[in-house]
């Protein structure tokens, strides 16, 4: 009997605060959309490609593709690619390329005047070749900063020195160009 008497009032006060939950389809409330980015996250949308010479002659071409996966987070794909020459021509030797999620965190860290995002990298696969290996796991994510500076160029922290957070303390030298 007093089993029934606590079911019986549950079912009451749940009837009486406009039922027990939102998903059921009794529900009128359409649930709520999740938007593209919005910012400076949805100006990081888009193909961006940096090559940079190396001091052994040869050189590195860094790429990143985002596209919206939520209102706070991107898809991402990233490859490192390693040449003979000091333009990122000729016959790749080695090459890196990871993918995941981009996760867009609240804050944003100030260098000179450039406003850089605090974001976590979140990598779900990968897959390395030539010259580049990996011992480990290079799928455990981390947290990075990007930029867009005033001249369009998309920035990143160098990674040597981090803060108490993870976060690196100064924007690296690669610059990234955004492709058409």
């Amino acid at each position: 009997m007093c089993f029934r008497v606590v079911c019986l009032t549950s079912a009451l006060v749940l009837g009486a605060c406009g039922g027990g939950g939102g998903g059921s389809p009794a529900s009128t409330e359409p649930a709520p959309e999740v938007g593209p980015p919005q910012g400076k996250a949805a100006e990081l949308l888009g193909n961006w490609r940096a090559c940079t010479p190396l001091d052994d002659a040869g050189s590195r071409e860094d790429k990143y593709t985002f596209t919206a996966d939520s209102a706070r987070d991107l898809a991402y794909e990233y490859t490192h690619a390693l040449y003979p020459s000091a333009d990122c021509t000729g016959g790749e030797t080695g090459h890196y390329t990871q993918s995941g999620v981009l996760h867009i965190d609240e804050g944003v860290k100030e260098f000179s005047g450039t406003q850089a995002l605090m974001v976590n990298f979140w990598p779900e696969s990968f897959s390395t070749g030539g010259s580049i290996s990996f011992s480990g796991d290079p799928t455990g994510g981390y947290a990075q900063l990007l930029s867009i500076n005033s001249d369009g160029l998309l920035l990143e922290g160098a990674t040597e020195d981090l803060d108490e957070l993870g976060y690196p303390t100064s924007l690296a030298g690669f610059e990234y160009y955004k492709l058409p």
